[in-house]
């Protein structure tokens, strides 16, 4: 995972609480941003593991299937924040990593929701 570039209470950007390029970001944070809608979550696993399990409002890219034509459908504009999760964090970073190359200015890995103590969603 990369290393988080700020504290949760520390400006260092020039833009809000987001900074440019790759970085990690805790899960309260996260959850922070999910809520007050400062953000797109992407849920980064396969159908079937989000269809069993999910935070609420989640789109499913699988990290496989994320390229500039899908991910552009799914969030039209680079300068969106974009929060990306799996299971444990490793395929939120290889997404995370693949949406820089494609241009998006603010990716925050959040890792996996496995270890995700907030709301979710289960079942379709």
């Amino acid at each position: 995972m990369f290393p988080s570039l700020w504290s949760d209470d520390t400006d260092n950007s020039g833009r809000g609480s987001l900074p440019r390029g790759v970085s990690s970001i805790s899960q309260a944070k996260a959850n922070d941003l999910i809520e007050n809608k400062k953000c797109v979550l992407l849920d980064v696993r396969e159908p079937d593991e989000y269809a069993q399990i999910r935070i609420p409002g989640a789109l499913n890219l699988p990290v496989g299937k994320i390229n500039a034509q899908s991910t552009a459908a799914a969030i039209p504009s680079a300068d969106t924040a974009v929060i990306v999760y799996c299971k444990t964090g490793r395929r939120a970073q290889e997404a995370a990593l693949i949406l820089q190359s494609l241009g998006y200015q603010t990716v925050l890995n959040m890792g996996g929701i496995s270890s995700w103590p907030f709301s979710t969603v289960t079942g379709m």
